[in-house]
């Protein structure tokens, strides 16, 4: 069951987005098409439920009629970036049509009826792409949303 609400309300008052409702949204938009396959080379963590998992995890779908490619990205990390490249040399992109992350200094802050702008995307340039290449520093305890555009 999902506790955490996407949208945020108080009676006869405001409704405000918390910040898992951001993912959600770009994957509604740009999650449509044909699922890729990706190799992900990342630093591993051990915890109580699980042993050898990535810190990154993401995913990423090509929609051919729109002519893009959306990459979904996470950091678990609490402490290091990740290094992060996808060889794309058979794909034709033009160029980097969007690219947003959704992160803050303070892991606990959330976003509340006072503050409902806490954690919002917010347009960024740590992912580029050259040579069919496309590279990313991905910060601790971050979601990237990249937008790519086909030929």
């Amino acid at each position: 069951i999902n506790v955490i609400p996407a949208i945020s309300t108080v009676k006869n008052g405001i409704s405000w987005r918390q910040s898992v409702y951001y993912p959600l949204y770009f994957a509604s938009l740009y999650g449509r098409g044909e699922t890729l396959q990706l190799k992900i080379d990342s630093p591993k963590y051990s915890s109580d439920i699980a042993d050898d998992a990535d810190y990154i995890d993401a995913s990423a779908v090509i929609n051919n009629k729109e002519k893009n490619l959306s990459f979904f990205i996470v950091n678990r990390s609490e402490k290091e970036n990740v290094e992060l490249n996808f060889d794309l040399h058979n794909l034709n992109i033009d160029k980097i049509a969007d690219q947003q992350i959704i992160n803050h200094e303070n892991i606990y802050i959330s976003n509340t009826r006072d503050n409902p702008n806490s954690i919002i995307p917010k347009k960024t340039s740590i992912v580029s792409y050259q040579n069919d290449e496309l590279n990313a520093d991905i910060p601790p305890l971050s979601y990237v949303f990249v937008r790519l555009q086909l030929k």
